[in-house]
């Protein structure tokens, strides 16, 4: 009968706690997107309007599902780590002028698109 030596005990690491906060990230932003949108779906009325529409607040949920987890997920951290998460909204990761490109491009497909299809 062969015996092993027990090895050293295994701490939980920062690395580990990142990967368990994103799995969980995911799983929460997947079920509560799609159980909005479900929900609305199923229960929309007339015309998809009303509270459960396609511009209904029911909706939104589905559409803000992911910055709604993120924050309640960062809320562990307490009102420091919330104020960190928001405050990369407004920090700029990449030089200005890809920011211009993708408005720019954003309102060139908008407007070729309105040109083919207003062309009798």
């Amino acid at each position: 009968m062969l015996m092993h030596a027990p090895g050293p005990t295994r701490t939980v690491g920062a690395r580990d706690l990142a990967g368990t906060n994103l799995l969980a990230f995911f799983l929460l932003t997947f079920t509560l997107t799609w159980a909005a949108w479900l929900l609305s779906a199923t229960l929309a009325g007339p015309n998809n309007a009303g509270f459960f529409g396609v511009r209904g607040p029911m909706f939104l949920v589905g559409v803000f599902a992911p910055a709604l987890v993120a924050i309640a997920l960062t809320m562990t951290e307490g009102r420091a780590g919330v104020r960190r998460l928001i405050a990369r909204i407004g920090r700029w990761q990449v030089q200005t002028r890809w920011y211009v490109f993708a408005v720019g491009y954003l309102a060139a497909v908008k407007l070729l698109r309105r040109w083919f299809i207003a062309r009798p």
